[in-house]
């Protein structure tokens, strides 16, 4: 506005030929005007609106938000590899300080699933989601360099990429050689999204994407490989003396390419090369030339989206076993020092009051990730970002944790235009002011403390349930007089299998992250939990002993109680205790962060079909009338649907799926009838009808998506291939676990065990004719077992956890059947 009434005024001067001879009415007139539009502009500054995220906070310049558009929004993404969080508490690096209290932080899953760290990782974020990179996946070069080929003549690169890929790179481009080898790569079930589809969104919608930057490192070629011999002698000028030489080799580093490039392996603009670096005769043999580096980027101010690798840390993080711990510490501290110098260079150049300022770390470093910690820090300050806030997303729905996958949706709405549908992140956004750094230092810890431990402890449950029912057939079939001689005794040991459960769900209370002391409170609690149970019934005068007899059905009652109700009551809760819990939803292995786990969604259906036979028979009486059992069992059964498979709680459709069937099975044989082709078909009709609503429910409700409705939008994006590639890689996914887990033992033997048991004892006719009620139970958990091992991508789980309440169960009942003849049915 200022300047069309300048350039109108110059305009107006010019167009008079002099002084002489002019009114000075439209002179006088015009100065009016000019004093008028003053006036009304100062006015205007007066009312200025409150500043935008990042005004105010020292050294982070912004500016007024009137006129911005999406149209004219730059995003700076800068890499500052393999450090972590404590790098960043424990610095003093002024702009990164200065960034966390100007926008948003949080900590962010590195996890690359079925691809290697450090080459996987920047794939990933150019992608949007699960992609493949492969080993070459660094080897990218500015066009216009040569590379020396076989008998040392040189070859550019944009003429190897044309002669693998058929394509010609545009003139100053970055190309990526080994794009077709991504590609393959990520030709799988496994992958979700594309290489590249970060830059391809921004290719399609005409915004200019360049990349700087490289994290290029230098070690002793290897002696004694042919082709790694002395160079030959070197004359030393100064002293005279003559010793051999020998060559340093060049790791090529270039994976931030991945970040920014197309489908076709290509970055419009930038500079990877080595012209970016700088010899040093210690350390890394390299180092990032800061000054170029800040100047190649002031001289990319057009680019809607400049990617930077800062490449010192990278480098230090490589080498870090050749280090002394004392030189590493010093080398570390000085090349995050080093990056954040230049960060606050680059930082310069931007307003934030529209522009986006992104400093992620892609890949942990290697004590990181040999500690299992795969959580990095995320800092993005600018336009939408809260100052002093923490990140979240409909990814994961926890504040400060956020994934490698939301980064590049993030972008491409920021500058205005529509993700892909392929893409599995979502935008990410601030959860609002007054957080602190300290609150992430304690997420970290808890969840690496819960990753460390997790593997350990679901493998201690495995085995002692594997244990106890190997040393329970070799009793009851060989020597049947101790199980009777020691019901107690055995009556306590099955219960702490099925106590196991709730135990490990109480576990995070006590926020311990030594692996021994979870093991001692989780066995403590455990076997709290089954004396109580066994105890009360004692108190009621009620004695374990008798097949069916409320002493041995009591234990059962209240344990699984007890276990649904927490289980159920923590979704509501926001996922406090799974989160962290060994049967949870580990957040740095990333498959699922909220809701409800496909262990404990295998706990909620086993503990739900237990409950309601049990409360129907334990209490005959007060449920005297089918009706009243519809009541009570169906009661049970919607909650547990509804919280398994409502969007905002529990969002696991596969749970959904088995609690809707082994729930309708269990109703269907509650009063003993069989179940013929036409209530199968009503199962399958209620089934479609259930699943059909939540997923509409899930469309149309506002706030994020689950798993499921991102999947349906995928699918409708894509069509019949997006359909294919969710279900084969689901299938892959469970089969792979189903064949090489330890849980395939556990489900395998359970098998095995009833087989036994109906065989010896005929132990289900047994408990049709005694407890009828009860058999409908577990009768639609042994339904559920297979449905959940068809319809979960980790179906062994939850379908041995359904068997475990299925099959130790019946164990009890047979241990506390009294003192009958050996064949067992008699008491």
């Amino acid at each position: 506005m200022r300047i069309s009434i300048i350039i109108a005024g110059k305009m107006q001067a010019s167009a008079l030929p002099g002084r002489a001879g002019i009114s000075r009415r439209p002179i006088v007139r015009g100065r009016l005007i000019l004093l008028a539009c003053a006036a009304a502009i100062f006015a205007g500054g007066m009312m200025v609106p409150s500043p935008a995220p990042g005004a105010g906070q020292p050294g982070l310049k912004s500016a007024p938000q009137a006129g911005t558009t999406r149209a004219n929004r730059r995003v700076v993404i800068v890499v500052i590899d393999r450090i972590g969080l404590d790098d960043i508490t424990g610095s003093t690096a002024p702009n990164l300080n200065r960034l966390i209290g100007g926008g948003s932080t949080s900590l962010m899953n590195a996890r690359i699933k079925y691809d290697q760290y450090g080459q996987g990782s920047y794939v990933v974020i150019g992608a949007g989601g699960r992609a493949l990179g492969g080993y070459n996946s660094g080897l990218a070069y500015n066009g216009d360099e040569s590379l020396k080929a076989e008998g040392g003549y040189p070859m550019k690169a944009e003429d190897i990429y044309f002669a693998r890929t058929g394509r010609r790179a545009p003139p100053g481009s970055v190309v990526n050689l080994f794009i077709e080898e991504m590609k393959k790569e990520s030709d799988v079930n496994l992958a979700t999204s594309t290489p590249g589809l970060l830059g391809q969104a921004l290719r399609e919608g005409k915004r200019k994407v360049s990349v700087l930057g490289n994290a290029d490192s230098q070690l002793p070629a290897v002696f004694g490989v042919a082709g790694y011999q002395a160079d030959g002698p070197y004359t030393n000028g100064l002293t005279g003396e003559t010793a051999d030489i020998f060559r340093m080799v060049t790791p090529v580093h270039r994976e931030v390419s991945c970040v920014a490039m197309d489908e076709q392996g290509v970055v419009p603009g930038g500079d990877v090369s080595d012209d970016l670096l700088k010899r040093t005769p210690v350390g890394a043999g390299v180092s990032t030339d800061f000054k170029r580096l800040v100047e190649e980027a002031e001289a990319e101010s057009d680019a809607d989206l400049l990617v930077i690798d800062m490449g010192q840390t990278s480098r230090v993080d490589e080498q870090a076993d050749y280090f002394t711990d004392r030189s590493l510490e010093i080398a570390r501290k000085k090349a995050v020092l080093e990056c954040d110098a230049a960060l606050g260079k680059i930082l310069s150049g931007l307003d934030l009051s529209r522009d986006l300022m992104i400093v992620c770390t892609p890949t942990p470093t290697r004590k990181m990730i040999a500690d299992g910690d795969l959580l990095t820090p995320l800092i993005i300050t600018g336009a939408g970002f809260e100052p002093g806030s923490h990140l979240s997303s409909p990814t994961t729905r926890r504040e400060g944790l956020v994934s490698n996958f939301d980064i590049a949706p993030t972008i491409i709405e920021f500058l205005g235009l529509k993700a892909p549908a392929e893409m599995e992140g979502r935008k990410l956004s601030s959860t609002g002011p007054g957080k602190n750094l300290e609150s992430l230092v304690v997420l970290r810890d808890r969840a690496v403390a819960s990753f460390q431990s997790r593997r350990i402890m679901v493998r201690i449950f495995i085995i002692y349930a594997i244990v106890i029912l190997v040393l329970y057939l070799l009793f009851v079939l060989v020597r049947e007089d101790l199980v009777r001689r020691y019901q107690f005794s055995w009556s306590l040991v099955i219960m702490l299998a099925l106590a196991a459960p709730l135990a490990y769900l109480i576990l995070p209370v006590f926020r311990v992250s030594q692996l021994y002391a979870q093991i001692l409170i989780a066995v403590g609690l455990a076997l709290l939990l089954s004396i109580a149970a066994l105890v009360i019934c004692r108190r009621k005068g009620e004695t374990v002993g008798g097949f069916g007899g409320a002493g041995t059905l009591r234990p059962l009652l209240y344990m699984s109680g007890a276990t649904l109700f927490l289980v159920l009551l923590d979704p509501i809760l926001g996922s406090p205790l799974m989160t962290f819990s060994p049967f949870g939803s580990d957040v740095i292995l990333g498959d699922r962060y909220y809701g409800i786990g496909n262990l404990y969604m295998g706990v909620a259906v086993g503990a739900a079909l237990l409950f309601a036979g049990l409360v129907l028979q334990v209490f005959p009486a007060v449920f005297d009338k089918p009706w009243k059992r519809y009541s009570l069992a169906g009661a049970v059964f919607l909650l547990t649907a509804l919280i398994l498979g409502y969007p905002r709680l529990g969002a696991n459709v596969g749970g959904l799926i088995t609690a809707v069937v082994a729930s309708l099975v269990m109703l269907m044989k509650l009063e003993g009838k069989r179940i013929g082709w036409k209530k199968v078909a009503v199962l399958v009709l209620v089934l479609v009808a259930v699943v059909g609503i939540l997923l509409v429910v899930d469309l149309v409700l506002p706030g994020p998506s689950s798993h499921a409705g991102r999947a349906l939008t995928k699918i409708k994006g894509e069509g019949f291939s997006g359909v294919a590639s969710t279900i084969g890689r689901k299938i892959a996914a469970s089969w792979t676990l189903a064949t090489n887990s330890i849980w395939r033992i556990l489900f395998l033997l359970a098998i095995v065990a009833g087989v036994l048991l109906q065989w010896r004892f005929k132990l289900f006719r047994r408990v049709l004719e005694a407890l009828p009620h009860l058999y409908a139970s577990l009768a639609g958990m042994a339904v559920g077992t297979v449905i959940a091992l068809l319809f979960n991508d980790s179906g062994i789980e939850p379908a041995s956890m359904i068997a475990v309440f299925l099959l130790f169960p019946c164990m009890l009942l047979l241990a506390g059947r009294g003192h009958g003849k050996r064949s067992g049915l008699e008491s």
